[in-house]
C-alpha cells in the first residue's frame, strides 16, 4: 500500500526520495480521484494508469537501492506465457499482447533510459494483472475464423509498417511509436508463424494501429493543430461506426478504447486509443458476420435436412400402404 512503499522511499537519499515521494503523493490524490468516476469503465482505464505510476515507483525504489530485478522479469515473462495457454477473452488478449510488447521495448531501453525501461516493465507488470481481471469477459474472435483473420491482420500490418518506416526515416524523425509498431509487428509474424493466431492476431492489430498513428502524427505536424483536431474527429467517428455495428456482448474494449481516447487531454494517446478500437472493431465486426454466416448455414443446412427426411418417411409410408392394399384379399359382390 501507499503509506508501506512511502516508509521505505524514506530510506533512500534525499536527492532520489524528494521526486519519488512527490510523485507518490501526486498519485494518491490521483487514484482518489478516480475512484468517483461513476463509468465503470473509464473508472477502471484510469486506475490501470496509475496502479502503473505505483508500480513504477516501487521498481525505481528497487532499482535506487541496488536490487536485483531479474526474478521479477522472469516471473513476469512467465506469466505473460501462462496467459496466452488460458485466456480467450479479447480484452485479455489485448493487454497480454501491451504486456508482451512493453516487456520487450522496456528491453531495449534499459541502456539509453533505465527509469523510461522500468515505467514500461511496470506497465507491462499492471496489464499482465488486468488481462487476469478482463478474463470474465467471455466475448472472442470466431474460433473458425481466427486463422484467416490474423493472416490477413498481420497483412496488413506489415504493409503498413513498412509504408511508415519509410516515411518516418525519410523525415530523420525516430519516434517511441515506430518502436512499439515493429516489436509488434515482430512478435505478430512470430506467432502467426507458430500457428497461435490469438496473439498473432492481437499483436498484429497493435501493430497496425501504431503504425498508423506513426503516420497520423506526422500528417498533424505538416498540417497543423486545426486539420490535426479533424483528423482525431474523423478517426474516432469511425472507431463509433464500427463499433455500434459490434454485437454489444462484445464491444467492451473499443468501447473502452474509445472512453480512453475521450477521456484524454492529449492528442497522441486519444489517436492510439481511437486507432486501437477502429481496428479492433473492424476485425470485430467481421467475425460476428462470419459466425452468423455459419449459423445461417447450418440452420439452413439443417432444415433442408429435415425436410428431406420428411419426404421420405411420406414416400416410405405410401408404399407400405399401397402395398398393404394389393395384399388385402378382392371384395366379393
Amino acid at each position: 500500500d501507499a503509506a508501506t512503499l512511502r516508509s521505505e522511499l524514506e530510506q533512500l537519499p534525499p536527492s532520489l526520495k524528494r521526486p519519488l515521494l512527490a510523485r507518490l503523493d501526486k498519485i494518491v490524490k490521483r487514484v482518489k480521484a478516480a475512484l468517483e468516476i461513476e463509468d465503470p469503465l473509464l473508472r477502471a482505464s484510469n486506475m490501470t494508469i496509475l496502479l502503473s505510476s505505483i508500480e513504477w515507483i516501487k521498481l525505481l525504489y528497487n532499482y535506487y537501492s541496488g536490487g536485483d530485478l531479474s526474478p521479477y522479469v522472469t516471473s513476469l515473462v512467465l506469466s505473460i506465457n501462462e496467459g496466452w495457454s488460458v485466456y480467450n477473452s479479447i480484452v485479455s488478449a489485448f493487454y497480454l499482447a501491451s504486456a508482451e510488447e512493453s516487456l520487450e521495448l522496456a528491453r531495449q531501453l534499459w541502456e539509453r533510459s533505465p527509469e523510461a525501461s522500468l515505467y514500461l516493465l511496470a506497465q507491462a507488470s499492471i496489464h499482465r494483472l488486468v488481462a487476469d481481471y478482463w478474463s470474465i469477459d467471455e466475448a472472442g474472435i470466431d474460433v473458425d475464423s481466427l486463422e484467416r483473420l490474423a493472416m490477413d491482420v498481420v497483412t496488413e500490418a506489415g504493409h503498413t509498417w513498412s509504408y511508415a518506416s519509410i516515411i518516418v526515416s525519410e523525415t530523420r524523425l525516430a519516434t517511441m511509436t515506430m518502436d512499439a509498431a515493429s516489436i509488434a509487428y515482430q512478435l505478430a509474424k512470430a506467432y502467426l508463424s507458430s500457428e497461435d493466431y490469438l496473439p498473432a492476431l492481437m499483436h498484429g492489430l497493435r501493430a497496425l494501429s501504431l503504425a498508423e498513428k506513426a503516420i497520423d502524427e506526422l500528417t498533424i505536424m505538416q498540417a497543423g493543430k486545426e486539420k490535426g483536431k479533424r483528423l482525431l474527429d474523423y478517426i474516432k467517428g469511425l472507431a463509433l461506426y464500427y463499433t455500434s455495428s459490434v454485437p454489444s456482448q462484445a464491444s467492451t474494449l473499443p468501447i473502452l478504447l474509445i472512453g480512453e481516447g475521450e477521456a484524454s487531454s492529449d492528442v497522441s494517446t486519444s489517436l492510439l486509443d481511437y486507432r486501437y478500437a477502429l481496428n479492433i472493431a473492424r476485425v470485430l465486426q467481421e467475425s460476428s458476420l462470419e459466425a452468423r454466416l455459419k449459423n445461417f448455414k447450418y440452420i439452413e443446412f439443417s432444415s433442408l435436412t429435415t425436410a428431406i427426411i420428411v419426404l421420405i418417411l411420406i414416400l416410405v409410408v405410401r408404399v407400405i400402404l399401397d402395398l398393404y392394399e394389393k395384399a388385402r384379399p378382392a371384395r366379393k359382390s
